[in-house]
């Protein structure tokens, strides 16, 4: 099987305080690209860079590779992907529902945006169902989880990809943003996994 490979990154200083961060990443015909402007300076330091690097580019692409050379294949597996309302977990749980027949169990607290991934799931010959759920929270993840065993039986793979992201400099974060990024994003994860 072989693959073509296109990764960059690129920042570039409007002015002396904002400037505009371009990330760009493609697996065969599969492409992501983002675009950030009025970036403040401070974010693009090389470790903030990197992290958006790893963040948007190099961790989805690492997942793809995964999903293309490990699985032999998904079709008639459940896949539970978190923060599937938008983004790359939207556009996985369009992917692995679509064109390789998983059945995708999607949990995100925009229940709105959920409902609308799986009407296009569904809409395309897809199986997919939605729960609106903070996974901050162990009690709402674990009902979730009884349901998608009752809907759909057992999970066959997690995707971890609901997360928050304040942009701004360290200090400039509020205790109250710091805290529900470890919620979201740490603990989060965990109460999924478990």
């Amino acid at each position: 099987m072989s693959m073509s490979t296109m990764m960059t990154m690129t920042a570039v200083q409007n002015d002396a305080t904002q400037s505009e961060l371009t990330l760009r990443a493609a697996v065969d015909d599969i492409s992501i690209f983002i675009h950030i402007q009025n970036v403040p300076e401070t974010l693009l330091s090389s470790s903030i860079g990197m992290f958006l690097h790893v963040l948007f580019v190099a961790g989805p692409l690492d997942f793809w590779y995964w999903i293309r050379s490990s699985l032999k294949s998904v079709n008639g597996r459940t896949v539970v992907i978190t923060g599937g309302a938008s983004g790359i977990g939207k556009r996985l749980a369009e992917l692995l529902a679509i064109r390789f027949g998983a059945k995708v169990a999607i949990l995100d607290i925009n229940e709105h945006g959920a409902q609308q991934t799986v009407d296009n799931i569904v809409g395309s010959g897809g199986i997919a169902q939605c729960w609106r759920c903070d996974i901050s929270q162990v009690e709402e993840v674990n009902e979730c989880a009884r349901q998608i065993d009752v809907t759909f039986g057992n999970v066959d793979i997690i995707v971890c990809n609901a997360a928050v992201l304040y942009i701004g400099g360290m200090l400039d974060l509020t205790t109250a943003q710091m805290q529900n990024s470890l919620d979201v994003n740490v603990m989060g994860t965990i109460n999924v996994c478990l």
